[in-house]
């Protein structure tokens, strides 16, 4: 997409992890999933040309495992949305439904922070969204 910039994020059991990133000049950076991935999250950034349109962030489920039960877990345990993850899309969160937490992962971090009740934490005592271990190999 012209003016758009995207990363994806790997859940798994150990946590988020980045995966290939693309930007509007070219430079693409590819990594291989994890094999033990539960969702892929792609975070976009349209930082347009045009000073007269708007900047937009959104995220956008691009894969996810059928093992809801898994994936739940892990996202009790590692965040619901990678850090620093703009919300999620009201397309994608519809066709994601089912997902337990997808309410949640439809807004903007500071306020996934503050939800409470959702058995979601990271270490430093806040909510969700973990921050992404770099993927090696």
């Amino acid at each position: 997409m012209k003016d758009t910039d995207w990363t994806d994020s790997h859940l798994t059991p150990q946590g988020w992890k980045y995966g290939t990133e693309v930007d509007d000049s070219g430079y693409k950076r590819e990594t291989v999933p994890p094999r033990d991935r539960l969702i892929t999250v792609r975070m976009y950034s349209y930082i347009p040309a045009n000073p007269h349109k708007a900047m937009r962030d959104w995220s956008e489920i691009i894969w996810r495992t059928d093992d809801l039960d898994a994936l739940e877990t892990a996202q009790e345990r590692r965040g619901v949305m990678p850090w620093r993850a703009p919300p999620l899309s009201e397309t994608s969160a519809l066709e994601h439904e089912p997902l337990k937490y997808i309410r949640l992962m439809q807004f903007p971090e500071r306020e996934r922070d503050t939800i409470r009740g959702t058995g979601v934490h990271r270490p430093d005592g806040g909510a969700s969204g973990h921050r992404i271990q770099a993927v090696s190999g």
